[in-house]
C-alpha cells in the first residue's frame, strides 16, 4: 500500500529552499558594508525574515525519520551514501567550475591536485548541511528514543530549548546592550552553564526532534494564534536587534540571526504549524509542489554555483538599489536552480545520487 504524501511538507520544502537562496543573496555581500550602512541594513532585513529555513528543513526530515523505526543497516546502505555521494560530487564541482577558475587562464597551470582534494572536503559554504545531517542519521537509533515516551519527548525539548536557545541568547544581549556588573554576573553565570557540558541535549538534533513533536501534536485554534504572536516577535527581534546590534557595534552582526535563537526558533515554529494547517485544496497547485519538492534538494545543491556565476556577471546584491536587486536576483536565481535540478532529475543514476 503507497504512503499518502503529507501535501504540507511539499510547500514548506519549496518555500525553504526559496528562504535559504534570499539569506544567501541577501548575504552575498555581508561583509563589504559596515553596520551602519543603508546596504547592509538592507541586507539584515532580507537574511532575518528568512532565516526559519534551515530549520524547517530539518523540522520536516525529523518529522519524517523520526515516525518509523529504521533499521540501522538501511541508514549506511539508504541514506548516508547519497548524501556522501551528493557532497563529494558537488564539492569537486564547486572547486573546479566555480566562475573564478574557469575563466582564470592560469587556472589550468596552477592547478594542484593536493588543493583540489582539500577544497573538495571542506567543500563549499552552502554544503555544510550535508555533514550535518549524515551526524544525524549516525544517531538516528538514538535519537529516535527520545520521541518514544511523551513524557521523555518534552522534557528533552525542555532542556534544549533553556540549554540550546535561552541560555545563549542571554549571553549574546549580555555582550551586546549590557555592560559593567550586570554584563558580567551574566558572563559568569553563562561559564557556570557551559562548565555543565549538557551538550546531549543542543544541537541540530534538537530542531530535528521538534519537527517530530510539531508534525504529530495537535494545536488548537487558540494554540495557533499564540504561536503565530511568538513567531511574529521572532522576526521582529531578528530584524531589529540584529540591526540594533550592527548599527551600536558597526559590525557586520549575525547574533540575533543564528539557527540557534530563541527568535529563530519562533520563527521557524510559527511557520511550520502555520502550513502543517492550511487547506491544500487546489489539486494543480498541489501537484506543481509536489514536482517543486522533488526538485528542492537538487536546486539547493546547485544555487550556490548559479549565484557565482551571476555574481561573475556583475548581477549580486548590489547591482541596483538592494531593496529590488534581491528579490530579483533570488527569483534569477531560484528559477535556475530548480531548472538545472529538473535536468538533472532526468538522468538515471544522476537523480538517484546526487540531485
Amino acid at each position: 500500500m503507497k504512503k499518502q504524501r503529507v501535501v504540507y511538507y511539499d510547500y514548506l520544502r519549496v518555500f525553504a529552499i526559496i528562504a535559504v537562496i534570499v539569506i544567501h543573496v541577501s548575504a552575498q555581500e555581508w561583509s563589504d558594508f559596515s553596520g551602519r550602512s543603508y546596504e547592509w541594513q538592507v541586507f539584515n532585513v532580507y537574511n532575518a525574515i528568512a532565516r526559519w529555513g534551515v530549520s524547517v528543513f530539518l523540522m520536516i526530515s525529523g518529522s519524517l525519520f523520526l515516525s518509523r523505526d529504521i533499521e540501522i543497516k538501511t541508514i549506511y546502505k539508504k541514506y548516508i551514501p547519497r548524501m556522501v555521494a551528493s557532497y563529494f560530487v558537488w564539492s569537486a564541482m564547486h572547486a573546479v567550475f566555480a566562475p573564478g577558475n574557469v575563466y582564470n587562464p592560469d587556472f589550468i597551470e596552477s592547478f594542484s591536485f593536493i588543493d583540489f582534494i582539500q577544497k573538495t572536503f571542506i567543500g563549499p559554504v552552502h554544503l555544510w548541511f550535508i555533514p550535518m545531517i549524515v551526524g544525524i542519521y549516525m544517531c538516528l537509533p538514538i535519537v529516535r528514543q527520545f520521541v518514544v515516551s511523551p513524557k521523555l519527548l518534552k522534557y528533552y525539548l525542555l532542556l534544549g530549548f533553556i540549554f540550546g536557545y535561552a541560555v545563549p541568547q542571554v549571553v549574546y544581549m549580555a555582550k551586546d546592550f549590557t555592560s559593567g556588573n550586570i554584563q558580567k554576573t551574566l558572563l559568569a553565570v553563562n561559564t557556570l552553564i557551559s562548565d555543565m557540558n549538557v551538550r546531549v541535549v543542543v544541537g541540530f538534533a534538537y530542531i530535528f526532534v521538534l519537527g517530530y513533536f510539531l508534525a504529530n501534536t495537535e494545536f488548537t485554534k487558540k494554540q495557533r494564534k499564540f504561536i503565530y504572536l511568538l513567531g511574529a516577535g521572532g522576526f521582529l527581534v531578528s530584524v531589529l536587534f540584529n540591526a540594533a546590534a550592527g548599527w551600536k557595534l558597526n559590525t557586520n552582526s549575525t547574533n540575533y540571526l543564528q539557527t540557534f535563537t530563541v527568535n529563530v526558533l519562533l520563527e521557524a515554529v510559527s511557520v511550520f504549524v502555520f502550513f502543517k494547517h492550511r487547506k491544500f485544496d487546489k489539486e494543480k497547485l498541489n501537484e506543481v509542489m509536489s514536482k517543486l519538492s522533488q526538485y528542492s534538494f537538487g536546486a539547493y545543491l546547485v544555487h550556490i554555483l548559479v549565484m557565482s556565476v551571476y555574481k561573475f556577471w556583475g548581477f549580486n546584491a548590489v547591482a541596483f538599489n538592494p531593496i529590488a536587486c534581491i528579490p530579483v536576483l533570488t527569483l534569477a536565481t531560484v528559477t535556475v536552480a530548480f531548472l538545472i535540478s529538473f535536468i538533472l532529475n532526468k538522468i538515471p543514476i544522476v537523480n538517484k545520487w546526487i540531485t
